[in-house]
């Protein structure tokens, strides 16, 4: 399988799985240009389910509870017990900042259930992943925060639309879809509800989680290492979990089916982490 094909799997395209062949994404501007290249982004309200109206779930948000990474949409089982020992350690007490963060998580991933859940799921695989790499607690719950919040420009209504479109994308719409990473980095650094730290660094997260080692990623096309540590992180736990999850027109993989794929393009990812990847989804 290609890497554009990859590519387009990981950016949830479903046109990968029918009779066409992905346009790969070209670079997007600098975030420094104004609205990103999306008319209106400035001004853009995403609309917000409130706390409480999570499918499936009465009552107030507990944070990692499995009906929230709907571990229906992982067919496979030794992936949906990675995830389950993950929600254990994620679970634990929280403090007051972390239980304000959960619920702007929350609010901002009103918009869709399935990316919702998506994101979920890749916190609890980040988290994981930076508690296998060593970092420190509070460092690791960073990390898996940030990934909760990493697609939240995907709210947008127009590229919500595409993501969810059964067929081809033009090379303006995979445009569109990629630009969720600078729209996803603007709508963070205004929320003013959210601590200083945990702003700048959701917003970093959501920038430059599909920036690769090798420079050729996006928004900004630079090289990984000039990223977050977290970014990297969320860029290997975002890609293994779009291979895994089962969507309306593609099954969710098997955990060697995804390895496999991933270890065809391991060398966009930070070594240290793809390693610490497969030493957590591994038995």
């Amino acid at each position: 399988m290609t890497r554009s094909i990859i590519t387009a799997l990981v950016l949830n395209l479903p046109e990968v799985f029918g009779n066409h062949q992905p346009i790969p994404l070209p670079p997007l501007p600098a975030p420094s240009q104004a609205a990103y290249g999306i008319p209106g982004a400035a001004s853009l309200e995403i609309p917000a389910l409130p706390v409480t109206a999570v499918a499936g779930v009465d009552g107030p948000t507990i944070p990692y509870d499995p009906r929230h990474w709907q571990e229906s949409s992982v067919p496979d089982l030794g992936y949906r017990q990675v995830l389950a020992r993950a929600a254990q350690e994620q679970s634990q007490v929280l403090d007051p900042v972390e239980a304000d963060r959960d619920r702007v998580a929350v609010e901002m991933l009103g918009f869709d259930h399935d990316i919702r859940s998506h994101s979920m799921r890749v916190a609890l695989l980040a988290g994981a992943i930076a508690r296998q790499l060593g970092l420190p607690e509070g460092q690791a719950r960073d990390a898996a925060w940030a990934a909760r919040v990493h697609d939240v420009g995907k709210g947008d209504p127009r590229i919500l639309e595409l993501v969810n479109s059964p067929g081809k994308l033009t090379e303006d719409q995979r445009r569109m879809v990629g630009s969720h990473t600078t729209l996803g980095a603007e709508l963070l650094k205004g929320r003013s509800d959210l601590g200083s730290r945990s702003r700048l660094l959701g917003s970093e997260v959501a920038l430059s989680h599909h920036e690769r080692v090798d420079g050729t990623g996006y928004p900004r096309a630079i090289p990984a290492s000039e990223t977050s540590l977290e970014a990297r992180i969320v860029h290997v736990a975002d890609f293994y979990d779009a291979l895994m999850e089962r969507r309306p027109y593609k099954r969710g993989l098997s955990s060697n089916e995804a390895l496999g794929m991933m270890t065809a393009v391991s060398q966009e990812f930070d070594p240290a982490v793809w390693n610490a990847l497969i030493a957590v989804v591994v038995p």
